[in-house]
């Protein structure tokens, strides 16, 4: 049986590594680390950021996750195989810059390349990181930045630059619901100016129906999920550009530093200073 995941939050996965038979999720998520899953039977669909993703059996998918998204649609039987990188170690190994900058740009990257499709390494990798072994965890890095490396090579050899935009499934305005056209509404302008009424006028709808209807299918108000989209393009800038706190802060669709802080610091526990501490492309 399915289960649904009522909440939704900024996860903190850090390194480790699933295999199990996915379920659909009520709400987005997002978390800092890069995404790399093999689906090994069946397939699934998301909502990420503002599109719609198809994944399935033999395929092999990588993203970075401070893009919100939802699992939507499952297959029968699907099993699969994820593998969370924590986006600092990514950035290390120095990966192939046309390939860095897809990830780091918020595109998910999908391949069906066969010479990816031996998922047999995720299983020891679930196995090595339970164990908390450093020795264990650089065996796993060690493999994980090959198998990147390869999804890389692949990309380059398949030219999967206009592959993998065919894998966006095709909507058009009269076939959304409510729900997704609000979604990629919000997607689309959240670095400008935004009101729940707006929101609601684009989609046809009053005000008060279109929070209810939002937050009972998403699992999250509107308001709080156009902060989420506006945390996680500061937290790309933050990563990978040395912008000023300011222009981080107007360019990801804040009208104040004051509350560009206030709102990263209860989305993410710390504050944007201590966030690129961490995080920061510049000081590796």
């Amino acid at each position: 049986m399915r289960k649904l995941h009522n909440n939704i939050q900024f996860l903190d996965t850090g390194f480790c590594c699933r295999c199990e038979f996915p379920a659909v999720w009520s709400g987005f998520h997002q978390h800092n680390e890069v995404e790399l899953m093999f689906i090994k039977s069946g397939y699934v669909t998301y909502r990420f950021g503002g599109s719609v993703r198809k994944v399935s059996a033999g395929e092999t998918a990588c993203f970075w996750s401070s893009v919100p998204h939802q699992m939507i649609d499952i297959g029968k039987e699907t099993f699969c195989k994820w593998l969370t990188v924590p986006l600092c170690l990514f950035i290390q190994w120095q990966l192939p810059e046309y390939f860095l900058s897809k990830i780091i740009q918020g595109e998910m990257i999908i391949s069906l390349d066969s010479s990816l499709a031996d998922s047999s390494r995720f299983e020891q990798w679930e196995k090595d990181l339970s164990l908390n072994n450093e020795a264990c965890r650089k065996i796993v890095a060690l493999e994980a930045e090959a198998k990147l490396r390869r999804l890389a090579l692949s990309i380059e050899a398949n030219n999967l630059n206009s592959a993998s935009c065919k894998r966006v499934l095709p909507f058009s305005s009269g076939s959304l619901g409510k729900i997704e056209q609000m979604n990629l509404y919000i997607a689309g302008n959240y670095q400008k100016k935004l009101s729940v009424a707006e929101i609601a006028e684009k989609v046809k709808l009053h005000p008060n129906y279109a929070v209810t209807l939002f937050r009972s299918h998403c699992g999250i108000g509107i308001v709080d999920f156009i902060s989420r989209l506006r945390i996680s393009h500061a937290q790309r800038l933050l990563s990978t550009t040395d912008m000023k706190m300011l222009d981080i802060a107007f360019d990801s669709g804040f009208s104040s530093i004051s509350s560009f802080y206030e709102v990263f610091r209860r989305v993410c526990k710390k504050t944007p200073s201590q966030y690129r501490a961490v995080n920061s492309l510049y000081k590796l």
